[in-house]
């Protein structure tokens, strides 16, 4: 599979699409992630109101659209076109899981905060919709927020009154109008879900005995390649700050692009250059974290372990002993 996304063919699926253009990617330079959903607050003023928008017709193909209200409850069909004046606006997913009979998905994303009724004249309205198309074994999902485009309010003594942009996690189901098998999710913001583990996962040839994967899932942060991340420990459910830990960030086509500390030196991982990143303390700790990055080919590694459960080259030979399917 190529880590590059496919060229756009969703512009014709509906009015929602048709005249929308994804953000300009950047690239970023992360801290580790959780596959958790961690809601993000992004700032906040006042006055704020949340749509409930209706849904749009279905576009061609076999594309679907959902919409949601402030509440995060499915809007009911409308004959009134209210996407007149309304701005349309790309909104990255945090998450996706999809249903056992494999005909809906669930998103995860951050959305504005509730207040007040909807009305497209208001600029401080937003609501979401959703369309999604199965495009051979990938689904391509597009989220969007709607914004009313009408000039700001304001109170009797000419007092003007800004949008809030505070953020809380929100959910929407999508409705499939066919079964999805594949694995693989394309958001239009620009990112790569998968849905299970992607068939390109490297393996460890060594761990420790009675160490298990206990966790494992997409890693947010990096929107030019899907990123995997993997944790193993002794442990069932791993603490940080007190089990044993190993965690292990796979770009596929990429660089992992993940951070440690200040201290950097180069090393060797099977004769080819790596990079080690050392911070001497993990918070109130006494132990420090190593992060160990190398490429093999064009896929990009970061190993993160602790000097309570391994030195310097016990995570050298255990990155050594990693291998491509």
């Amino acid at each position: 599979m190529s880590a590059n996304r496919p060229p756009s063919v969703l512009d014709a699926w509906d009015e929602l699409t048709r005249d929308v253009r994804p953000p300009a990617r950047a690239s970023v330079r992360t801290r580790r992630t959780t596959s958790t959903l961690v809601p993000l607050l992004v700032g906040a003023v006042v006055l704020c109101a949340i749509a409930i928008i209706p849904n749009l017709p279905q576009g061609l193909g076999r594309a679907a659209a959902t919409s949601l209200s402030s509440e995060g409850a499915r809007a009911t069909p409308s004959p009134t076109d209210l996407h007149v004046g309304i701005k349309r606006r790309l909104v990255k997913i945090w998450g996706v899981s999809i249903s056992d009979d494999r005909r809906s998905v669930r998103i995860d994303f951050i959305g504005a905060s509730a207040a007040g009724t909807f009305d497209p004249s208001y600029p401080c309205s937003e609501g979401y919709e959703a369309t999604a198309e199965i495009l051979g074994e990938e689904l391509a999902i597009g989220l969007y927020s709607l914004r009313g485009t009408g000039p700001f309010p304001t109170a009797s003594r000419g007092i003007v009154f800004a949008c809030t942009d505070v953020g809380y996690a929100r959910t929407m189901d999508i409705p499939l109008v066919e079964t999805f098998g594949g694995n693989v999710v394309r958001d239009l913001a620009g990112q790569t879900f998968f849905l299970g583990p992607p068939d390109w996962l490297a393996s460890f040839g060594a761990l420790p005995d009675g160490w298990e994967l206990r966790d494992e899932g997409n890693s947010l942060g990096n929107n030019r390649v899907p990123r995997w991340q993997r944790t193993w420990s002794p442990a069932r459910d791993p603490d940080p700050l007190r089990d044993p830990l190993l965690e292990l960030f796979h770009s596929h086509g990429g660089p992992a692009l993940v951070d440690g500390g200040a201290d950097r030196s180069t090393v060797e991982i099977n004769g080819l250059p790596a990079e080690l990143h050392f911070e001497p303390a993990v918070g109130n700790t006494d132990f420090g974290e190593m992060v160990l990055l190398w490429s093999i080919g064009d896929d990009g590694f970061a190993l993160v372990g602790y000097t309570r459960d391994f030195t310097r080259d016990e995570l050298i030979r255990l990155a050594e002993s990693v291998t491509l399917p």
